[in-house]
């Protein structure tokens, strides 16, 4: 299956979503839902939703991928790096430090106060345990595999915002997925010529 036949099915299935009342579409830019600059939805965004649409039932879920798809699926995340200084005058002091909050209760506590995902994999944040919407979040944080658009293409950052801004046009109805599909694809086009 060829990459825009993909997105064409799945901009299909959005579209279904819409007729049928179930998702909010055209509002959803508005609310910080569903796609991002960076493409990421933060924690937090959960108590908007339900701060915003009391009555409305959601779920969270895993990336889409290809049916039949079998290998582990790749999971986007902003990557926050910590790190010692070659030149640093006290490397073992610094370096237990950075031991200190990726440590596993730490890191734990870290990432419940920043209503984030750990860093270190054995962490479990506090939130997950009070809250159906998260532990579903966190299971596919922690099934997934994290993808940084940093460690991909070097215009993958670039080629997401082209991507995000189309699709942004088609959330509030003002193009169809054809030409929110052509669009992009002539903005990538440039990006890999350049």
């Amino acid at each position: 299956m060829t990459p825009v036949l993909s997105a064409q099915k799945a901009f299909a299935g959005f579209d279904e979503f819409q007729k049928q009342g179930s998702v909010p579409l055209k509002n959803c830019h508005h609310q910080g839902l569903m796609v991002s600059h960076r493409g990421l939805f933060p924690l937090q965004g959960k108590s908007l939703i339900r701060k915003n649409n009391p009555n409305l039932k959601f779920a969270v879920a895993a990336i889409p991928s290809v049916d039949g798809f079998s290998g582990k699926r790749g999971l986007p995340y902003a990557s926050w790096g910590i790190g010692i200084a070659q030149n640093s005058k006290h490397q073992a002091e610094a370096f237990k430090l950075v031991s200190y909050l990726m440590s596993q209760d730490v890191n734990a506590k870290i990432s419940s106060l920043a209503h984030g995902f750990p860093g270190n994999k054995n962490s479990t944040p506090d939130y997950v345990s009070g809250d159906p919407i998260y532990k579903a979040a966190f299971d596919i944080y922690k099934s997934g595999t994290p993808a940084n658009e940093f460690t991909g293409l070097p215009v993958a950052e670039q080629l997401m915002r082209d991507f995000d801004d189309q699709f942004q046009l088609y959330l509030a109805g003002k193009q169809s997925i054809d030409d929110t599909l052509a669009k992009a694809q002539s903005a990538w086009v440039k990006d890999f010529a350049a």
